[in-house]
């Protein structure tokens, strides 16, 4: 029995085909990490250097964990698919206005206890972002 899709997350293949896929419901954590390309050496005296290279967008990753919202079985298939195609590129887009190129690091799919039958399931997914076209709905210009 599918439940009626109300996510506003997407992935839309754009190299090494693939499935495109809007999540049945949006997730309960959706965390961009990004840190910066920066490096500190100690020096003499109590002196310290930093090197601080700021942000790139191939430095972030993107962790979606359903928490309790459920997708349907026929995601999970699509999914299972995309995470198996070699060297393959997504565009995700979402609910914040983020428009980004990302390929899957990690994909976890589990059914739900009890739900077998109704094909239920939550999930974890972490994304490799390789370029960012929109950042919160306004155009990216950093590297």
């Amino acid at each position: 029995m599918p439940i009626t899709t109300l996510g506003k997350i997407t992935l839309t293949a754009v190299t090494g085909g693939g499935n495109d896929i809007t999540f049945t419901t949006d997730p309960s954590t959706y965390t961009i990490f990004w840190s910066k390309r920066r490096s500190s050496f100690p020096g003499l005296n109590g002196s310290v250097t930093v090197q601080d290279f700021g942000k790139f967008a191939a430095d972030a990753l993107i962790d979606i964990k359903s928490g309790s919202q459920w997708i349907n079985k026929s995601v999970v298939t699509d999914m299972d698919e995309n995470d198996a195609i070699k060297g393959a590129t997504w565009r995700l887009q979402d609910y914040e206005g983020n428009d980004f190129t990302v390929s899957i690091d990690h994909w976890k799919p589990e059914m739900v206890a009890g739900m077998a039958i109704l094909g239920l399931y939550t999930y974890d997914l972490l994304l490799r972002v390789h370029a960012i076209a929109k950042l919160r709905g306004v155009t990216y210009t950093g590297n």
